[in-house]
């Protein structure tokens, strides 16, 4: 065999060496592994939790809400009817092929649209909680109010927050009784002073007509 064939020969298994190190090492994802991944992203979250509901829901999102080593899915969901308006949180335990309602929250004020949606953690709290905001939708020229929520699905509780603006009066803002925690409260007061600093902590909830 000539030098030159040699070198092509140890060159063509080392090629083919390698290739077989390569598929060995490359990881192989499980059925239930690939869905975790698809569904990290929000939109796709609630792509596959309506392919599961008889009643979709408008906002979905991956998390940690009841246990650190437990991934959950929670809904977001607009009642429209004569009867009830408003949203409730849900939280789902999820297969490839099956999701089951694990908790669910009464009727809240509240509307999707315009809204802002999002999973935090507060380390006084441990688990993910899903925080919501109506933002613009409550508000006018005139004024108007804010609806506050952070659902800590752990301890199966609402957390709430009413932010009221009226004209020649000062901006109030109401936070739950059950919010003992002072980290807790510094949150979403901090989170109001951003756009209101003047803000005023009233121990009463103003309803407006």
């Amino acid at each position: 065999m000539s030098l030159t064939h040699k070198k092509y020969l140890v060159f063509f298994n080392l090629i083919v060496a390698m290739f077989f190190l390569s598929c060995e090492g490359e990881k192989q994802f499980t059925e239930e592994e690939k869905l975790v991944q698809r569904i990290s992203e929000p939109e796709n979250a609630l792509e596959f939790l309506n392919s599961k509901l008889a009643a979709p829901v408008e906002y979905a999102v991956t998390g940690y809400f009841q246990n650190p080593d437990s991934l959950q899915i929670c809904g977001v969901r607009e009642i429209m009817s004569k009867k009830e308006w408003g949203i409730k949180f849900s939280l789902y335990n999820f297969t490839t092929d099956t999701v089951n309602i694990v908790y669910e929250t009464t009727l809240l004020e509240g509307a999707v649209k315009e809204s802002i949606i999002k999973k935090v953690k507060l380390d006084s709290l441990g688990t993910e909680l899903l925080s919501y905001n109506s933002g613009d939708y409550f508000l006018g020229s005139g004024g108007g109010e804010i609806y506050f929520y952070l659902a800590d699905f752990g301890n199966r509780t609402i957390y709430y927050a009413h932010l009221v603006i009226m004209r020649n009066k000062p901006i109030s803002l109401f936070l739950s009784p059950n919010i003992e925690d002072q980290f807790t409260k510094d949150y979403i007061i901090n989170l109001f002073k951003t756009d209101y600093e003047d803000l005023v902590i009233v121990t009463k909830d103003i309803q407006l007509k």
